[in-house]
């Protein structure tokens, strides 16, 4: 959600009976795409794969809309799995993150973009399945905690990152497809509620986290595929 507009992100190719290829922008209070007048080439990136995520960062010098996903081209450029596009002018940027695998979530903190996936390298740089990097320059920060397993979600309160998805593992210390790192260190927080089957989806205000996934248990208590935990008192 940006002003007069909303970007869209995903696996479709039209918008109505418009081409747009996992990408698109729309008006906000009537849902079509924005600015539709001839040639219909607001905002028409060709992208060809799915785009699960996307960040817009805001700047007096321009926008940028960060987009992630599984990938390997945007308009026939080479991009894996990550692009960068500068909003006045529709300008692809050029970028040196080249990841290995997909990318499934992006979220942003002050002035780092945080990503999770699949991923082992990006740019020839190890990292197992979390990076940070910077939001306006791209450069890929030294934070590198070690997840064994898929990335699908992350949230963000203060100087903690919360993951859940598919994990086994955060820096060698068992975690059950949910854990919490800082995300200035990448320790490992004590945080474990121990997930009984993959997580999609987290979301965390000031003191309640709220999980949802494909599970049936958390912490060896019955919980259907949803789940929200105190984090004042851990219940």
């Amino acid at each position: 959600l940006a002003g007069a507009c909303v970007y869209a992100a995903g696996e479709f190719t039209f918008i109505g009976t418009y081409w747009r290829a996992g990408l698109a922008r729309l008006e906000l209070n009537t849902g079509l795409l924005f600015n539709l007048t001839f040639p219909y080439f607001d905002f028409n990136f060709l992208v060809n794969g799915p785009v699960y995520s996307i960040v817009l960062v805001r700047s007096l010098v321009g926008d940028t809309l960060h987009i992630a996903g599984d990938f390997t081209t945007v308009n026939s450029a080479v991009r894996k799995s990550y692009a960068a596009i500068k909003v006045a002018g529709q300008v692809l940027l050029p970028n040196a993150l080249s990841f290995d695998n997909p990318i499934y979530t992006l979220k942003k903190a002050d002035n780092f973009i945080y990503a999770g996936g699949t991923f082992s390298y990006i740019a020839l740089q190890p990292r197992s399945g979390l990076c940070s990097f910077t939001s306006d320059s791209a450069k890929l920060s030294t934070w590198a905690p070690a997840v064994v397993g898929t990335v699908k979600t992350i949230c963000i309160l203060d100087s903690t990152l919360y993951l859940g998805g598919t994990i086994s593992s955060v820096n060698t210390i068992v975690r059950k497809n949910l854990a919490a790192v800082n995300r200035i260190t990448g320790t490992v927080n004590s945080w474990d509620p121990h997930a009984g089957n993959p997580v999609h989806t987290i979301s965390v205000d000031t003191s309640v986290v709220i999980a949802g996934g494909e599970f049936i248990s958390v912490g060896g208590e019955s919980h259907s595929n949803l789940f929200e935990m105190d984090l004042l008192n851990g219940r």
